[in-house]
């Protein structure tokens, strides 16, 4: 049911994307927005939507302050957009992951959601390009910037 009616507003995203969206056997649906690499998931019948983009690969050693300033960043999740860092253990990627209800979401809150959570990873993913690159430290921001606009590709 739920699957369903996620696929039913994944398709005038296709358009966008340049090719079908749709949500796989398993319930996921991966895309692009600018370089950032973001999937939907929905698991079986459950009124739940869950949203993942990976950041980078979690390093072998070092991990500490990397860890502070994630942690830092989930506080009440308001540098990441309502978003949260987590690690990912299975891949060993930091990902930025995102959970909504939807039960009464509406296909333009849909079409919102999926907006705002692939701009704000394409933004964060920036950000850890620069951590990686050894540019400067982009925690001294003053505000992070979540764009309005993007591209979304399949």
């Amino acid at each position: 049911m739920y699957r369903n009616m996620v696929n039913a507003w994944l398709q005038p995203l296709s358009a966008e994307a340049g090719s079908p969206l749709a949500l796989d056997e398993d319930g996921v649906c991966s895309f692009v927005r600018d370089a950032a690499e973001c999937s939907v998931f929905v698991p079986g019948d459950r009124p739940v939507i869950y949203f993942y983009a990976p950041m980078m690969s979690l390093p072998e050693d070092d991990v500490a302050e990397l860890f502070s300033s994630l942690l830092a960043h989930n506080f009440l999740c308001e540098d990441t957009g309502g978003a949260a860092f987590a690690i990912d253990r299975d891949n060993d990627l930091v990902v930025l992951n995102m959970a909504a209800s939807l039960e009464g979401m509406t296909e333009q809150g849909f079409r919102d959601l999926v907006a705002h959570f692939s701009g704000n990873a394409a933004v964060w993913l920036e950000r850890f390009e620069m951590y990686l690159t050894g540019a400067p430290d982009p925690d001294e921001a003053e505000e992070i910037p979540l764009p309005t606009e993007g591209v979304i590709r399949g």
